[in-house]
């Protein structure tokens, strides 16, 4: 796995028990890009938006979608 990759499975909270359980899955790795965003952005769900290049309205739905709070 690139090292890229890797950093962002530890970061997530990946096991290093097993290497194929590292991969974290899309669904994972959006969340964890969209929390990251919200906290770079402040919580303001506009800037995350942007910093994402994703609408508002498609940021609340993904916020609904993973239970992000």
């Amino acid at each position: 796995m690139p090292d890229h990759l890797i950093s962002a499975s530890e970061e997530m909270g990946a096991s290093d028990s097993n290497r194929e359980n590292r991969f974290p899955s899309l669904n994972d790795v959006e969340k964890f890009h969209i929390e990251k965003a919200l906290d770079e952005a402040g919580q303001n769900k506009s800037k995350a938006s942007k910093l994402l290049g994703i609408s508002r309205d498609t940021l609340y739905k993904k916020i609904q979608k993973y239970n992000i709070k």
